[in-house]
């Protein structure tokens, strides 16, 4: 909660060189689903690019504000989901962190995210030729060219949740 409605706390934490560490708020989070459908579509949105788990994804968000977490397990696959090894593996850039943000912010206070919440997705590649990204229009099915990707390079596109895309 003091993260997103009492930053002053944090500012000041940092200051005196405090760590600011969370317990279980992957349950806080994630099981307020109903109260803020949007913003848990969005973070289901940025976990299934990441091929995570969405809890996953909400700690390496965590993380990579500098929050120290005691993630609570309760079976197998939360453990595997939580554990310091998967949470690493999840790169996130500022666009995916403000996006992730805001949508912990609106399950945190029950109020839901605006319709269409913009996204910002990278995309990069580390093959040697160039590679074609395309947006597949939900209602036609039509590829449309959104840009070309080569090795090393990035192209970060302004999207919504549920937009597909494919490379060729």
């Amino acid at each position: 909660w003091q993260l997103w409605f009492r930053p002053e706390v944090l500012q000041r934490l940092g200051e005196e060189r405090v760590v600011y560490q969370a317990y279980n708020v992957v349950n806080g989070i994630v099981t307020r689903e109903s109260a803020a459908p949007r913003a848990y579509r969005v973070l289901a949105d940025v976990a299934r690019a990441k091929n995570a788990d969405v809890g996953t994804v909400v700690l390496a968000a965590l993380k990579r504000r500098g929050v120290a977490t005691i993630p609570r397990a309760s079976s197998p696959n939360h453990l595997a989901a939580n554990a310091p090894q998967a949470v690493a593996s999840i790169a996130l850039d500022d666009g995916e962190a403000d996006t992730i943000d805001a949508a912990m912010k609106a399950l945190m206070s029950g109020r839901d995210l605006p319709p269409e919440q913009p996204v910002v997705a990278t995309f990069t590649s580390s093959l040697d030729a160039a590679v074609r990204l395309f947006w597949r229009n939900p209602d036609t099915g039509e590829e449309v060219l959104n840009g070309e990707v080569s090795g090393g390079d990035g192209l970060r596109i302004h999207t919504h949740p549920g937009h597909t895309f494919r490379a060729y």
